[in-house]
C-alpha cells in the first residue's frame, strides 16, 4: 500500500487541477454570457452614401433621458458601419433601471443630433419616453436618417462655417477618417461631403432638444386668473346715475322742447356727399390682382471653386401680387424672378454661390387676373431643372 501512495496522490492531485480548470472556464463563460446579455444593440441611419466606405465608424455621443429627466450620458461609444447607410451602437445597459421608459438622444460626430422615443416617434414627435431596453435584444431606430454637416467644433446646427471649412479642404486625403470633412468618411473630402452638408442646410434643422408634455403642464395656471380680472365692469352702474339727474332737470327747463326742431332741418341735407365717395373704394379694388408669369430661357450660378452651373427655365409658372394692372408687366416679372433666384442661393448656399445675371437669359410672359391674390410660397432648396 505504501508504494501506491505517490500514483494515488498523483491521480489525485490530476483531478483536483481538472476540476480547477473546469470551474475557471465555467466562471469565464457566465461572465462573458453575462456581458453580453447586458448590451443591447441599437441601429441608426445616417444620411448619405456609404457604398465606398471601409467599415466607418463615428464617435458617439449617447444620452438617456426618463420622465424625470438625464439618466445617463456615454462619451465617444463607436457607431460602427453596417450596411448602406445603417450603423449600429452597442449601448451598454448596466447602472440602468430595465423596469423604466427611455428616450434616447443619439449625436454622431459630423451629424447632427436626434432624439428617439421609439421606434416610430422622433425628433418633433417624440413627446413621451417609451423605449423598453431588453439585454441581448436590438432596437431598430434606422426609420428616420440623421442629418450631416456638423463638424467639429460641433455646435448643433450647420451653417457657413460647415459649408466654406468642406470647400477648403476638397481634393485633401483623409487617412484613418482624420479630416472632419470628410463627411461619408470614404477616405477624401469632394463635392459628396458638400452636398451632404448643403442639403441638410437647405432644411435649416438643429439638434432635437428634450420636450415631454411633462415640462409644459406648469404656465397653464396662469390663464384662470385673467377671467378675474374681466369682472369688474363699474361701467354698467353708470347709466343709472346719469339719468337721475336728467328727469329732474327735465322738469325745470321749460324751453329744453324749443332747440329739438330747430336741430333737426339741419341734419337732414347732410346725407347729400355720400355718393360722391362711393365710386373711389371700388376702383381700387377692381384694379388689384394676380399677375402670372410664364418664364423661359437660363440661369447661371457661380459656387467659387466648385465652378459655375447653368440650368434651363422652361415654362416655369410664377405669381406675384399686383396692386395695379399696369405693374403686371414682363420687366416686373423678370425682376421678380432674378429675386427669387438670389433669396434661394442666399437660403440654400447661405450666401457661398452668386447669381451670374450677365450670362443669365430670362424672358416673361404674363397674364394679369383681377381679384383676390395669394401670395407664391418660397420653393424648396432642390434644382431638379435640366442642364444648359
Amino acid at each position: 500500500m505504501t508504494a501506491k501512495n505517490p500514483i494515488v496522490l498523483l491521480v489525485f492531485s490530476i483531478l483536483l487541477l481538472s476540476s480547477a480548470v473546469f470551474q475557471t472556464n465555467y466562471f469565464q463563460q457566465i461572465v462573458s454570457t453575462k456581458a453580453q446579455t447586458s448590451v443591447s444593440m441599437i441601429k441608426v441611419s445616417l444620411a448619405g452614401n456609404f457604398s465606398d466606405t471601409n467599415r466607418a465608424s463615428y464617435k458617439t455621443k449617447v444620452t438617456l433621458y426618463t420622465k424625470n429627466g438625464k439618466a445617463k450620458e456615454l462619451i465617444d461609444q463607436p457607431l460602427v458601419h453596417d450596411r448602406q447607410n445603417v450603423f449600429t451602437l452597442a449601448l451598454d445597459l448596466n447602472s440602468l433601471d430595465l423596469g423604466q421608459f427611455y428616450a434616447i438622444n443619439i449625436k454622431p460626430e459630423k451629424f447632427l443630433g436626434k432624439i428617439f422615443c421609439g421606434p416610430d416617434s422622433a425628433s418633433n414627435g417624440c413627446k413621451t419616453p417609451q423605449i423598453i431596453f431588453k439585454p441581448g435584444e436590438s432596437l431598430d431606430l434606422s426609420r428616420e436618417a440623421l442629418l450631416a454637416g456638423d463638424i467639429k467644433p460641433q455646435d448643433g446646427k450647420i451653417d457657413s462655417y460647415d459649408i466654406s471649412s468642406i470647400i477648403s479642404d476638397i481634393g485633401k486625403i483623409s487617412s484613418e477618417n482624420n479630416l472632419p470633412t470628410d463627411i461619408n468618411s470614404d477616405g477624401v473630402v469632394n463635392a459628396l461631403d458638400y452636398s451632404l452638408a448643403s442639403s441638410s442646410l437647405s432644411k435649416t434643422s438643429t439638434d432635437d432638444f428634450i420636450s415631454f408634455p411633462s415640462d409644459m403642464i406648469v404656465p397653464t395656471p396662469t390663464v384662470s386668473i385673467t377671467p378675474t380680472l374681466i369682472l369688474s365692469p363699474t361701467l354698467s352702474i353708470l347709466p343709472s346715475i346719469y339719468l337721475s339727474p336728467t328727469t329732474k332737470k327735465d322738469q325745470n327747463p321749460s324751453p329744453s322742447p324749443t332747440f329739438k326742431p330747430t336741430n333737426t332741418p339741419t341734419k337732414i341735407p347732410s346725407p347729400t356727399p355720400l355718393p360722391t365717395s362711393r365710386p373711389s373704394p371700388t376702383a381700387v379694388i377692381v384694379q388689384s390682382g394676380t399677375c402670372n408669369g410664364t418664364l423661359t430661357g437660363t440661369v447661371n450660378v457661380g459656387a467659387g471653386i466648385l465652378g459655375s452651373f447653368c440650368r434651363k427655365v422652361n415654362n416655369e409658372q410664377h405669381r406675384i401680387c399686383v396692386s395695379s394692372q399696369s405693374e403686371c408687366n414682363p420687366n416686373k416679372c423678370i425682376e421678380m424672378a432674378k429675386g427669387l433666384v438670389r433669396k434661394m442661393l442666399l437660403t440654400c448656399t447661405n450666401g457661398l454661390a452668386s447669381f451670374d445675371e450677365q450670362k443669365s437669359q430670362v424672358n416673361c410672359r404674363t397674364e394679369f387676373i383681377p381679384g383676390d391674390c395669394t401670395p407664391e410660397p418660397t420653393p424648396a432648396c432642390i434644382d431638379d431643372r435640366p442642364k444648359c
